[in-house]
């Protein structure tokens, strides 16, 4: 006896037996298939796996900032390297140099990762005067890596907000997480479908610094959602001076094309919650580029 195994996809199957030596399985189209009940031992009816598709589910990894426009985030934090002169991302979404960037000066021969407001023209300006970051040059003009420059950007206050608040199904495409031992937060591309034995708790804890009480998401966790466009913001904290404060604390990153006399604006997030907020553009803060494509 055979045993017939019918994959439910997207219309319904209905079976229904016509005579008494054939079953037929006919959709809502009309058309069926015909077998010999002599041949039939069972009939099971399963639900198809995304594995099974024709064509696998491909990950666009794009980011809404408007209604009609849509950006790549880099593949890791802005770092600069003044011994030689040179811009790269991060290895890794979950690298920062951490305290090392206390070393700040146009001599230092390591990485650096937090910058004065506006600074892709001055990066190792470590300065407390408002009158040195009077004018905001975007990190993106730079050479970084392989890419050409002008090949990345900064986002704008306005598109921050939209990330944030507007896009669609926004509050469920940003959560608070401990990922592979580093605080931060993670943010999800608009057509998100988490992979196959992930789980991911969008939103915030209830205390400040409680990322790892919220979620922790291991290695090979993050490897799979990486795979599918998560973008993780590592909590870098901040640095006054040559002084590095809330480190694995504070998520603060810089936003392009808006400044006061006193303030620079920024993404400011802890594991409780995530807004816009404004600091002194002398603060050494964080920098998350995007590309500057219409995809």
């Amino acid at each position: 006896m055979k045993k017939f195994t019918l994959f439910f996809i997207a219309l319904q199957i209905v079976v229904s037996v016509f005579a008494q030596d054939k079953l037929y399985v006919c959709k809502k189209d009309g058309s069926y298939t015909e077998f010999y009940v002599t041949d039939v031992d069972s009939i099971v009816i399963v639900e198809k796996d995304e594995e099974d598709d024709d064509e696998p589910y491909v990950p666009q990894k794009l980011f809404s900032i408007n209604p009609i426009e849509k950006v790549k985030f880099s593949p890791g934090n802005l770092q600069y390297h003044p011994g030689k002169k040179e811009w790269r991302f991060a290895p890794e979404q979950t690298d920062h140099v951490g305290k090392d960037n206390q070393n700040i000066s146009p001599n230092y021969y390591g990485w650096i990762d937090l910058f004065g407001w506006g600074t892709g023209n001055n990066p190792t300006c470590s300065s407390t005067k408002y009158e040195d970051y009077s004018t905001f040059v975007d990190w993106g003009t730079n050479k970084i890596g392989d890419d050409e420059p002008n090949t990345w950007r900064s986002l704008s206050y306005n598109e921050w907000l939209y990330l944030l608040h507007d896009r669609e199904d926004a509050s469920d495409l940003i959560g608070a997480a401990r990922v592979n031992g580093n605080n931060g937060i993670v943010l999800l591309p608009d057509d998100w479908v988490c992979p196959k034995g992930v789980y991911f708790e969008p939103g915030f804890g209830d205390t400040e610094y409680g990322y790892s009480t919220f979620q922790v998401i291991t290695a090979p966790v993050w490897e799979k959602m990486e795979e599918y466009g998560a973008v993780f913001l590592p909590a870098c904290g901040y640095r006054n001076g040559t002084t590095i404060k809330e480190l694995q604390e504070t998520c603060r990153y810089w936003v392009g094309y808006w400044h006061t006399t006193e303030t620079a604006s920024m993404f400011y997030a802890t594991a409780k919650e995530a807004y816009m907020a404004f600091t002194f553009p002398y603060d050494g803060l964080s920098v998350r580029l995007v590309s500057t494509a219409v995809y």
